[in-house]
């Protein structure tokens, strides 16, 4: 729109926002503030500025939005335009909550709140509770989000904004929904005869009701709205609400089918109708979902090369991999698996590009999903379908290359789920230098890499540069369920029920390669964990005769990758930084058994101590940045939450979280003296919440360290002392002795004391990544 004015520019995009032409309309929103600036009209330039970060925040480039919020907060006073930049600041909040600032969203938003409320100006107050709501529920605090929904919907109610209205409305749908989505998870795994089920089947069935209640009044505020672009958007949403609700039994008799139809082909209808061709292509790939759930493949298929086309047409990235996934299930469906192959290739492919946006919940779809919850099915879909290949042939060197390919699909969703969890990209650039180890000769290792599927487990067991493939009957929610179940086993010491369990899922995963380990007279077992495998030790799996740990040493990795594979370095000049907490802080109990970890460790290596007192942050910090420790090891209380930021240990006078570690250590990776040995020897984790074992399991590879010693639970620090001592003594006496054989023999000594012979005991300690 050359010669055109600031202002008419303005009204341009916002014709171009209510058409869904959210890319367009963005270039003219900010030639409009770039005008506005040269024309001297500040407050002018905010609003275009404003827009500008909408449009941006609706395409998934949330840097480019705060940035432009950013100057437009420089152009306005809170004194001048207050409802302008309380809008600004809550936009602020909600774009950090996407670009997962935690921190900065929630000082924005509530900052904005208290201003709008001091002001009395409910219009930004109703807005902004729809904000907050999305912000809890990015951190699945469901009943916040609600909470805050409600309020926001109930003001825009009261002061006729039916928009807001039905926006927060339509969230709060979505937060019930995925509350209710957790719990029937949970459900489904615990199994009928679990202590827990009744209680977690009677908060599904509760949930599932609040969610019916908020579907059906999204649904009623979506239909009165004007018809338009937020329409279809309330009306595909919503649709896919209740389309989601039907998985449960009790969803006939509220007749979820019929309203995701009649939501879904409004939504389309409409969408046709105004040619609003970002959410037609949502509104017909929806559909073909919906036929293809019904056996109606022929008509699935059309619909779905309609959305396919329609998102090509507007280069929405996130539709393309959404319809190309649906496509090779389609494909699977129609029985041609080689369409099927090339469909889910070219969903890979597009979902490199905006794993970012999938993972934070682009379009709020996801909000408050893990990466795994939301795409983690199609990367198992695919390497099922690569593995189906190899069925007949009997040519190695194809064999290894379709199973190469297969555990490579799953290595991808492994490394985005590492880079969701720490937010942090930069992982993959530093694993690009590893080594893949089930490429090595790792000499009497074998890497063991379970995939588990809907039908039963496949296993990858690599050795000496090859890889053989083993099968077991085991499911993938059987695998689930007996390893959840297995945890909480093990952490009740005055039981032995874990036993039957152990013997269960040592039948399903090392019954059937252990005859050919022997021939192969492997030493060490190597694990790549997946799910809820990741909470469990493999170490107390149990043949009816001997733990695992008594026939192989046992090592973890969170990925195929692992820094430098070289063997701890020993001498005379190896020294160990040990940070120690004997005393109750912070409302954390005494440990005061360290006392004799911290003395006893101190018999076998030159060891710096910083306990109690000495132990403050920031003068370990500066010992780990000034000094060339190889083994660093901390004997305090450690936590492993299933948000990064919420990862710590700690000391006597404050905590350090895990960006902090990764500041201290890592840097010396690239200065030739990386830490060889990073021990937490008092950490835990939560039973069944396998995004804080993914985090343990990371935390190697995030700090930068070659390997990692840590406790999956809390047990005994007499225990852990004992341990920990014992692992250090073998480790440094005798100069050839891996960490996975020094730790193995610690774990045999403890278990074979008959006061810690529960493998609760003694079996918590992994050791994560280089086993040498």
């Amino acid at each position: 729109m050359a010669g055109s004015s600031p202002e008419e520019l303005f009204h341009a995009a916002q014709t171009e926002v209510m058409n869904g032409g959210h890319l367009d309309a963005a270039d003219k929103f900010i030639e409009a503030a770039d005008l506005f600036k040269l024309q001297a009209k500040p407050a002018r330039e905010a609003a275009s500025l404003y827009n500008y970060a909408l449009c941006c925040h609706h395409l998934g480039n949330y840097k480019l939005a705060y940035d432009a919020l950013d100057r437009a907060l420089a152009c306005v006073s809170a004194e001048k335009s207050p409802q302008l930049r309380s809008q600004i600041v809550g936009l602020a909040g909600t774009v950090s909550t996407f670009a997962l600032k935690t921190e900065s969203a929630e000082k924005h938003l509530t900052e904005s709140l208290t201003e709008a409320r001091g002001r009395k100006d409910r219009k930004s107050v109703a807005w902004l509770h729809n904000d907050l709501g999305i912000f809890h529920a990015a951190r699945g605090e469901w009943p916040q989000a609600r909470e805050n929904f409600e309020s926001g919907a109930s003001e825009a109610s009261a002061l006729q904004m039916p928009g807001l209205h039905a926006r927060a409305l339509m969230n709060k749908a979505l937060a019930s929904l995925n509350e209710w989505s957790r719990k029937w998870q949970m459900q489904r795994v615990l199994g009928e005869d679990d202590p827990f089920a009744d209680d977690v089947e009677a908060e599904q069935n509760a949930l599932f009701v609040v969610s019916v209640k908020d579907a059906a009044s999204a649904e009623q505020a979506a239909a009165g709205l004007e018809p338009g672009f937020d329409q279809v958007l309330c009306l595909l949403t919503v649709g896919e609400v209740w389309k989601a609700l039907g998985r449960s039994p009790y969803a006939p008799e509220h007749k979820t089918k019929q309203h995701t139809f009649e939501n879904l082909s409004a939504a389309l209808r409409l969408a046709q109708k105004l040619d609003v061709k970002p959410l037609l292509s949502q509104g017909l790939g929806m559909m073909a979902e919906v036929y293809r759930e019904s056996g109606r493949l022929d008509e699935a298929m059309k619909l779905n090369e309609a959305a396919l086309r329609t998102a090509d047409e507007q280069g929405v990235m996130e539709d393309l991999f959404r319809w190309e996934w649906q496509r090779g299930r389609l494909m699977v469906a129609a029985q041609r698996p080689m369409d099927a192959l090339n469909a889910y290739e070219r969903a890979s492919s597009a979902l490199t590009r905006v794993r970012h946006d999938i993972a934070v919940g682009y379009g709020n779809r996801n909000l408050g999903l893990t990466f795994r919850e939301a795409v983690g099915a199609m990367f198992f879909e695919h390497a099922d379908l690569v593995l189906a290949t190899a069925n007949g042939f009997e040519d190695d060197e194809k064999l290894q290359s379709i199973y190469a390919q297969a555990r490579g699909i799953v290595e991808e969703l492994k490394s985005a789920e590492l880079v969701d969890y720490f937010q942090d990209a930069c992982l993959n650039l530093l694993r690009e230098k590893d080594k893949d180890v089930s490429r090595l000769d790792t000499g009497d290792a074998a890497v063991v890499y379970a995939l588990p599927f809907a039908d039963r487990t496949e296993i990858l067991v690599s050795h000496g540069g090859r890889t053989e493939r083993f099968r077991s009957p085991i499911t993938d929610v059987e695998l689930e369920l007996k390893a959840t179940r297995w945890r909480r086993e093990l952490e009740t010491l005055g039981s032995f029920d874990c036993m039957l369990t152990a013997k269960e899922l040592n039948d399903a995963l090392i019954l059937p390669i252990e005859a050919r380990m022997h021939e192969l007279k492997v030493k060490t077992l190597v694990f790549v964990p997946d799910g809820a495998l990741r909470l469990v030790p493999m170490a107390a799996l149990h043949d009816g005769e001997t733990f695992l740990i008594e026939r192989f040493g046992i090592a973890v990795t969170p990925g195929l990758t692992l820094t430098d594979p070289s063997p701890v370095t020993r001498g005379p000049d190896t020294q160990l930084l040990l940070g120690a907490l004997t005393q109750a802080v912070q409302g954390f109990p005494a440990l005061p058994a360290v006392s004799r970890e911290v003395a006893g460790i101190s018999g076998v290596l030159k060891v710096h101590v910083m306990q109690d007192k000495a132990f403050l942050k920031q003068p370990f910090t500066d010992q780990v940045t000034n000094n060339a420790f190889r083994i660093m090891h901390v004997a305090s209380h450690g936590e492993f939450k299933d948000d990064s930021a919420d990862t710590f240990v700690l000391t006597f006078d404050d905590r350090i979280h895990l960006n902090e570690l990764e500041s201290m250590i890592r840097p010396r990776q690239y200065e030739g003296t990386p830490v060889e040995l990073l021990c937490l020897s008092a950490c835990k984790t939560a039973a069944g919440d396998d995004r804080a074992a993914l985090g343990l399991a990371g935390v190697a590879v995030k700090c930068g360290a070659r390997a990692a010693l840590a406790s999956l639970w809390y047990v005994s620090d007499e225990v852990t002392s004992r341990l920990m001592t014992d692992f250090y003594r073998r480790l440094f006496k005798d100069g050839t002795m891996t960490k996975s054989e020094a730790l193995r023999q610690a774990q045999i000594a403890v278990l074979k004391d008959l006061r810690f012979n529960h493998p609760g005991y003694w079996a918590p300690y992994l050791l994560i990544g280089n086993w040498l």
